[in-house]
């Protein structure tokens, strides 16, 4: 005879972390990290050189979004006709070094535009609500 059985969402996540915790007491190991979630606004992940980020927590670290001329069109920031990529300015792009000297760059995290340059929230401005972009 099959029972069925209602489970809350509740309800798995407590045996998962269950069965990860006797896992580990086993010597089995657990999952690095939970696979991302889709985000309920952007639907999509970005990926860049095998990493995956979340576009919206990506641009959560720069508050300078929400300042007139910055547009959310398609889940996607623009802003004087470019898109503002939710990817971190690489190391070995040409821009980086210049980018990263700039004493008005906000808690040191600079985006990279698409097509070329890069964007960041200047400490010119208070709490970095101002938006700088080179391209």
């Amino acid at each position: 005879m099959k029972k069925i059985v209602r489970l809350t969402e509740e309800d798995l996540v407590r045996i998962v972390k269950k069965v990860i915790a006797e896992q580990a007491v086993v010597g089995i190991s657990a999952p690095k990290a939970p696979a991302p979630s889709k985000p309920a606004q952007l639907s999509s992940t970005i990926s860049s050189g095998g990493i995956k980020t979340n576009p919206q927590e990506f641009y959560k670290k720069f508050p300078c979004m929400g300042v007139p001329g910055v547009k959310l069109v398609n889940g996607k920031y623009m802003f004087k006709g470019k898109v503002l990529l939710p990817e971190e300015l690489p190391y070995n792009d040409s821009s980086y070094q210049e980018a990263n000297n700039r004493p008005d760059v906000y808690k040191k995290q600079i985006g990279k535009v698409q097509g070329g340059g890069y964007y960041f929230c200047s400490n010119y401005f208070p709490d970095g609500k101002g938006l700088v972009m080179k391209a």
